[in-house]
């Protein structure tokens, strides 16, 4: 039985640099984060307790939005919400760009191991 691990390595080795970019940024295309579910997050309520810092990777955020909540009435947690009004884009190119750095290791790996 043939390994699938295997296969990818040896389909990997046989396509072009342009191909790998290609599968690279489809990739990254498909695991990337949503502004839009990132936004409806933050204004549904799901903001009050940092639900799209979680869905954006910032979990040690996340969680301090939860201990502002329970220590300031909401109050802090609701001004926080309103800066993250602006800073969402940027929090999902952040999380884009690790995204694609790990794909860029992975490829490098199974480059490495040929």
């Amino acid at each position: 039985m043939v390994d699938t691990n295997e296969m990818s390595i040896n389909r990997l080795k046989n396509i072009s640099n342009t191909n790998k970019k290609i599968l690279l940024e489809l990739r990254v295309l498909n695991e990337k984060p949503s502004k839009g579910i990132a936004y409806l997050l933050l204004i549904t309520g799901g903001g009050l307790i940092g639900l799209h810092r979680f869905y954006l990777g910032k979990s040690g955020t996340a969680i301090l939005m939860i201990i502002l909540l329970i220590l300031t009435l909401g109050i802090g947690t609701l001004v926080w919400m309103v800066v993250d009004l602006f800073l969402i884009p940027e929090m999902v190119q952040t999380r884009t760009d690790e995204i694609r750095q790990k794909i860029k290791l992975e490829f490098d790996e199974l480059a490495a191991d040929n």
